[in-house]
Parts: structure tokens; sequence; C-alpha cells
């Protein structure tokens, strides 16, 4: 016999397989990205020592797509409920059984989706961060 350890870990997450693959059943475990609100994200920065006019330079090159491993999605308020921008990070990748997915979004309840094209906008950087190719020696023009 033997003993493997594990660590458990939750986290909040973005499902990035995508919605076609798990409908058809075509695959047996769900890629996740972890995700942070734009609140948290700042409160880490802070706590790193980054001043006010860095975090909000960071945050708007999130916005423009220029720090490839990560995404902001929008804020998201009605009265009924308010959801704050969310920062997600391409780094943080977790895969994990479907049927635990499915179980875990049920235990959890409603929760906001993302619809087109904002889901295809989400999917093209995640692809733009995994297809980077780094040359071994860099092209200079003299």
């Amino acid at each position: 016999n033997q003993t493997i350890e594990a660590e458990i870990e939750t986290i909040d997450g973005i499902i990035m397989t995508q919605a076609c693959d798990i409908e058809n059943q075509k695959i047996d475990n769900i890629i996740l990205c972890s995700i942070t609100s734009k609140h948290d994200f700042e409160s880490q920065m802070i706590a790193m020592q980054k001043s006010n006019k860095e975090i909000k330079k960071n945050i708007e090159s999130i916005i423009k797509g220029q720090q490839n491993a990560y995404h902001i999605i929008n804020q998201y308020k009605t009265e009924s409920f308010s959801q704050d921008y969310f920062i997600i990070n391409f780094k943080d990748i977790f895969s994990i059984p479907v049927k635990l997915a499915k179980n875990i979004a049920f235990t959890n309840g409603r929760r906001l989706r993302l619809c087109p094209p904002y889901r295809e906008h989400l999917s093209q950087a995640f692809a733009r961060y995994f297809m980077r190719v780094g040359l071994p020696i860099n092209i200079h023009i003299d």
C-alpha cells in the first residue's frame, strides 16, 4: 500500500473548457483558471507595496491586452445582483473531473455566465497566452 499526500484547495475560477465539449460529453475534466475580483487584486498589489499609480497602470495594461497572462471581465450590476470586475489569471490553471464540477455548480446555485462575444474574446486571450513562441535568438537589425 502506498500513501499519497494531496492538498485540496478551493478557488474562485472560471471554466475555460468549451461549453459544447461539456454538453456533448466529449471531455473527462474541466479546465478552470483562477479569478480575482478587482478589489482583491488591488489589495494584493497594495500588500506588495505598489503605489496607486502603479496599480492603475497595471489594470489599464490588462484592459488593453498588454499583459497576456491576464484578462479582465466587466462588472455586472442590477437591482438584485452586483459583481465586481474580475481578473482572470491564465498562469493558474486547474483541472477537475466533470462530475465534480457539475456537483459544485449545483451546490453553488445561480451564477453569471459570459455571453458572446465576451466568451469568445476570453477564449481568444487564453489561446494567445498559450500560443506564444519564444525565439532562441532575437532579431536585431543593424
